[in-house]
């Protein structure tokens, strides 16, 4: 594992930005430390997963002989198998992590603060797309706003668009060409209350919207955002999988166990759960950590959401392990 992990990471070290294949030009720095982490959750999370999904038949096929009288009580050595292979997995993303840190320059410049939803002020027109307010909280210089832009295209292939974002007395504009669906970023003017943004469609024989009513508020970032955000996913996602696979590894294969966590989170990534999961955004953080923006906080739900699963999945792996035991 580790010999594949230097491979990658040594690749990703000498390598450049594929400015052709993303369609942009991302800033060196920032595109190295998304694609460091994404090599350590590449290499780290499917090879603690298998070692949890297997844990439970390697005790079985004699391992648990010899471990039995050797501890007080079974849940408690599969609750620190648990831990262990928690602590090994976060520790090599870690060791990636910090490497990422030392070689990518600096650090994201802004982070996320989530999604305001707005209250729509005028009704949709081709000139004028959308006129909408946004509550927000006071911010300081250097904030901004995101806002999802899709044209409709009736002549040529592009449409010229204008983005407008006021607040009191201050107002920014951001004035473009839009060829396909695409996230315009502009500058928000300090202060306090709300911001009033207008979309407006310049093109003739077009059309502009904004899929939703609202605007994404990214503030300045400290050093270690973007960082700590997305460690701060990984960690609860790593718990909850790895839980999840100790449980059901008592009870079908390991392949299954490993292929059944890997689908729920499959599930979810594509958008199609109803419910969430911690590191449900993990490509969207990734994404955005390779532009040179960090992560928000982790929700709360998230964590509510791990330590039930926790629970879940290592009472799984001790029922199934006391009903399932091999005789001596």
């Amino acid at each position: 594992m580790f010999v594949a992990l230097g491979a990658l990471a040594a690749l990703v070290l000498t390598s450049d930005p594929p400015r052709a294949l993303v369609g942009e030009s991302m800033p060196a720095g920032a595109w190295r430390r998304r694609e460091l982490w994404s090599v350590a959750l590449l290499v780290c999370w499917p090879a603690a997963l298998l070692h949890a999904a297997s844990l439970v038949p390697r005790w079985r096929a004699g391992e648990l002989d010899w471990l039995a009288p050797r501890v007080s009580g079974l849940g408690r050595a599969l609750a620190a198998s648990w831990c262990g292979t928690l602590a090994a997995m976060l520790s090599a993303v870690l060791l990636v992590a910090a490497l990422a840190e030392a070689t990518s320059g600096p650090a994201p410049a802004l982070v996320d603060r989530g999604f305001r939803a707005g209250v729509e002020l005028e009704a949709a027109n081709p000139r004028s797309s959308r006129r909408w307010s946004v509550e927000l909280p006071a911010t300081d210089p250097g904030s901004r706003l995101a806002v999802d832009v899709a044209p409709r295209v009736y002549r040529g292939p592009t449409v010229d668009a204008l983005l407008t974002v006021e607040r009191g007395d201050a107002r920014t504009l951001w004035t473009g060409r839009v060829g396909r669906a695409q996230e315009v970023l502009l500058d928000l003017p300090p202060g306090e209350g709300p911001a009033v943004l207008t979309l407006e469609c310049v093109s003739d024989g077009a059309a502009l919207s904004a899929p939703q009513v609202g605007a994404r508020l990214w503030a300045r970032a400290e050093r270690l955002d973007g960082a700590s955000g997305l460690f701060g996913r990984v960690a609860l996602a790593a718990a909850l999988s790895l839980a999840l696979a100790l449980g059901f590894g008592a009870w079908v294969s390991a392949a299954s166990a490993l292929f059944a966590v890997g689908a729920l989170w499959t599930v979810v990534w594509l958008g199609d759960a109803p419910w969430p999961l911690p590191a449900s955004d993990l490509f969207a953080v990734l994404d955005d950590l390779g532009r040179g923006r960090a992560a928000g906080s982790v929700p709360l739900a998230a964590w509510w959401i791990t330590l039930a699963g926790c629970v879940v999945g290592v009472g799984l792996a001790r029922v199934g392990l006391a009903r399932q035991r091999r005789s001596a």
